[in-house]
């Protein structure tokens, strides 16, 4: 079958969401069936404090619905599969935090029939009120292109190039500046698009004690990246080291670049919206926003990383050979933006190296949190195309026997052929 018979076969699957689409009214709509359901199960057994038994389990199920979205529906494409996965998730936490507060001394104490019985009640009647659906329209989304536009409009300095008379010098040592937000947007706020700036740090291997931060090459780089400079040449070998960048665009629009322990990246998820992903940070901050440079100029491994990465910190190769640091992603399973099993998420710049046809199969499956390893033996990022693509074409035909085979293959290559992350 042609990729385009294949994109067309998916596209051409019905469509649905709620038939309530307004959030408000869904969530008000499973807040009384919970009060409803309690109230009847009081009724029934005629003993204990109905209010007490409300406050559980309105107490229990709030947190359920804020760590699942429950009531929002993010897989038009699989509408009832979704519906099972979102409610069975919502379910299981609400029954944790019951089984949990329904134990705690005191006036918190409330007959077992009455508050297990409402909850089953509850559990029934906000999944049977979630089936009615109506089909959805389905907008498609534009391929993200791979361009080096940047290198090629605002490459290597110009021969006549004269940095005292044609590039605006920041004095100011990097590593002594204490707001770095406040820092660079008056920076680069005085150079236009095109224009240049020559800024000074101390490399992470070279700093001493003293400074008011320890800057690495990533940072300093991916800072100026994200306030839209293209770093254009950098001084090497030297204690202190000079960089010349040029402005090529506005500032980026990203509000979590990252920086804390737990990191939010970008990802293109369903129909190519954006999505998110949370993972421990094993990269230095701000290096998200030189992966597309980073592809084009070094290339990637058999693996499908990319070559030679000074991003990665030491603590964090640790971290990504064992896959701790994708724990995370556990939240965002229950949150409903993932599949446990499928292709990993990818970000615009990296899917962007993708043939087309991949492309318009990957936004029709929601991505997973767990996928294929890839080691040294794979041939290169076109064997990891084609391997991501037979999976996609796999679960559009198969889902459930899809992913159980791959799941099974993902553990078999952990424990038994000892594949690591690299």
């Amino acid at each position: 079958m042609s990729p385009q018979n294949d994109l067309r076969k998916i596209i051409d699957r019905p469509r649905y969401v709620p038939f309530v689409r307004d959030l408000k009214i869904r969530m008000a709509i499973g807040f009384i069936l919970l009060i409803l359901s309690i109230m009847l199960a009081g009724m029934i057994f005629g003993r204990g404090r109905i209010e007490t038994a409300v406050f559980i389990g309105l107490f229990a199920w709030l947190p359920a619905v804020l760590l699942t979205d429950k009531y929002i529906h993010k897989y038009p494409q699989r509408y009832f599969t979704y519906l099972i996965a979102s409610h069975l998730k919502a379910a299981i936490i609400m029954a944790l935090l019951l089984f949990i507060i329904g134990r705690v001394p005191g006036f918190l104490v409330v007959p077992r029939n009455v508050l297990w019985t409402g909850y089953i009640f509850f559990i029934f009647a906000d999944a049977l009120v979630s089936v009615p659906c109506r089909r959805d329209f389905y907008e498609k989304q534009f391929y993200p292109v791979n361009s080096s536009a940047v290198r090629e409009n605002y490459g290597p300095v110009p021969p006549s190039f004269d940095i005292e008379k044609d590039a605006f010098i920041e004095p100011t040592l990097l590593n002594n500046v204490n707001d770095f937000d406040r820092f660079f947007q008056n920076l680069v706020k005085q150079i236009a698009i095109g224009g240049y700036l020559v800024v000074r740090y101390i490399p992470l291997e070279n700093a001493k004690k003293g400074f008011k931060r320890r800057l690495s090459k990533a940072e300093a780089w991916g800072r100026l990246a994200y306030y839209g400079m293209w770093v254009i040449r950098e001084s090497e070998g030297f204690h202190e080291r000079y960089i010349i960048a040029r402005k090529v665009m506005l500032q980026s629009d990203n509000k979590n670049p990252s920086y804390y322990p737990i990191i939010t990246l970008e990802k293109v998820g369903l129909d190519g919206k954006i999505i998110h992903m949370h993972k421990i940070r094993t990269m230095f901050p701000f290096s998200e926003f030189l992966q597309k440079r980073l592809v084009e100029e070094h290339g990637l491994t058999r693996t499908g990383k990319i070559a030679d990465d000074f991003r990665i910190t030491g603590p964090g190769k640790f971290l990504r050979k064992y896959w701790l640091d994708e724990l995370p992603q556990i939240f965002d399973w229950l949150h409903g933006d993932f599949k446990l099993v499928g292709v990993r998420a990818t970000s615009r710049s990296f899917l962007s190296l993708y043939p087309k046809e991949f492309y318009d199969l990957y936004i029709q499956i929601k991505p997973g949190i767990i996928s294929s390893i890839f080691d040294e033996s794979t041939g290169g990022f076109s064997q990891i195309v084609k391997t991501e693509f037979a999976y996609l074409q796999s679960y559009r035909d198969h889902p459930i026997r899809t992913d159980i085979r791959y799941l099974i293959q993902t553990f078999t290559d952990i424990f038994f052929r000892g594949i690591r992350s690299r």
